[in-house]
């Protein structure tokens, strides 16, 4: 009997002993979730749809074949530890081997290719460690949508997989943008594409081979930038960078909106609460016509993306106030125009 719990405990150690090096094999260094976050952010650029599994290598030297889910919590760990520290991690652990997520919803993912949105960064950001607490819960039961924004009127949703896409791109970006000396330096705002989920999430059969490009160098703030001068009925919302802007005084009827570029641009894309109103070739002045009255009141977000050259995108996000007053015999923004006393209010 004492031999069986001598034999017993030993096994016992072997067990954990395997455990405890298994998991730190399971180990990434920086570039192998930068060029992890770099081959999705380009993969899904031109196809529009998530890969399932990815064939990553470790910080060991052995490669490593990964799901989308694995990836997810790469991110979401790199992401809260650049967060604290305005550094991003030399390594990221990988805990949660057997991550999945639930099935796609059909009347969740995107009705046709090519569509985008801007977001801010801090969206992505400020949530990372709530979607890794949820994923380390018992049943590691994560959503399959997640709603972003205060208010009604601005709010927008993502799917898992377009979270996913989202940190890549915010990763990458920053990568591309800056040494990686100076990685604590995060981009305001990204365009996210809203690309198609994978059908298995577990599907392993055919994994993306992500790779390292010794020849690629970060590189340095670039010193001449295209940027983009918004007005809304004469007011100048921009300035030379990616900025937001909130304009309190309310407008109402037509109001026109004039896109005026400098530098390397290529194209404007103009976006109302995510949705794609124009699209401006070459640098402008461009204009166009906002008709409010179609609009519900409240605040909305107006949105430009000008593309350089070099394909990349540059973000600008505005909101602002709407109130064509259909209650009152005068609308808010001519509040300054009627004394208290004389206003007509039909009710």
């Amino acid at each position: 009997m004492r031999y069986a719990i001598i034999l017993i405990s030993i096994v016992c150690v072997l067990l954990l002993s395997a455990m405890c090096i298994s998991a730190q094999d399971f180990t990434f260094s920086d570039k192998g979730v930068q060029q992890l976050a770099r081959a999705i952010a380009e993969t899904v650029n031109h196809t529009n749809q998530l890969p399932s599994s990815f064939n990553l290598p470790m910080a060991n030297g052995h490669n490593m074949i990964i799901t989308t889910p694995n990836a997810f919590e790469l991110f979401c760990r790199a992401i809260i530890a650049w967060k604290d520290s305005s550094h991003f991690p030399t390594s990221v652990p990988l805990l949660l081997s057997d991550l999945s997520f639930p099935a796609p919803e059909p009347h969740s993912e995107p009705e046709r290719d090519g569509e985008s949105i801007p977001i801010f960064s801090r969206d992505i950001g400020d949530k990372a460690h709530i979607w890794l607490a949820l994923a380390e819960a018992p049943g590691h039961k994560l959503f399959s949508v997640m709603k972003f924004g205060e208010s009604k009127a601005t709010a927008y949703r993502l799917t898992i997989g377009q979270i996913v896409v989202a940190m890549a791109i915010l990763i990458d970006q920053s990568v591309k943008d800056y040494a990686l000396s100076h990685s604590d330096i995060i981009p305001l705002a990204i365009e996210v594409p809203l690309v198609h989920s994978p059908v298995d999430w577990n599907d392993r059969h055919a994994p993306l081979l992500v790779q390292f490009n010794e020849q690629h160098q970060p590189g340095v703030p670039i010193i001449i930038q295209p940027h983009l001068g918004i007005t809304i009925q004469g007011i100048l919302l921009s300035d030379r960078k990616p900025v937001q802007t909130e304009l309190r005084s309310p407008f109402c009827g037509t109001i026109r909106i004039e896109v005026d570029g400098y530098g390397p641009i290529v194209k404007v894309r103009l976006l109302l609460d995510g949705m794609e109103k124009q699209v401006f070739t070459g640098l402008g002045p461009h204009f166009y016509d906002l008709n409010t009255l179609a609009l519900a009141d409240g605040t909305y977000t107006l949105s430009a993306v000008a593309t350089d050259t070099n394909s990349k995108p540059y973000i600008y996000i505005y909101s602002f106030m709407v109130a064509n007053g259909r209650r009152c015999g005068f609308t808010p923004a001519e509040l300054d125009t009627h004394p208290v006393g004389l206003l007509n209010v039909k009710g």
